[in-house]
């Protein structure tokens, strides 16, 4: 079972490639305003992105606990 930090770690190391990426396609930073990460990702990208979907939700489920994350699922 991974820890709070080691999740929060592994998702930096992957905002972090991300934001690389952006950058050096002269693409401006993540926002609600625009779709940076419009459909046009590398794969490798794209596997980084589903990597930090899944751990977002991995430290999310693991912070409310298995009641809250169970109802969450239960009554989402």
């Amino acid at each position: 079972m991974s820890t709070f930090t080691s999740l929060a770690e592994d998702i930096l190391t992957s905002a972090k490639r991300l934001d690389a990426h952006l950058a050096s396609q002269g693409r401006p930073p993540s926002s609600f305003d625009e779709d940076t990460l419009g459909g046009d990702l590398p794969p490798d990208m794209e596997a980084t992105r589903n990597h930090l979907i899944d751990t977002t939700q991995t430290l999310k489920q693991l912070a409310q606990g298995p009641h809250d994350s169970t109802m969450e699922t239960l009554f989402s």
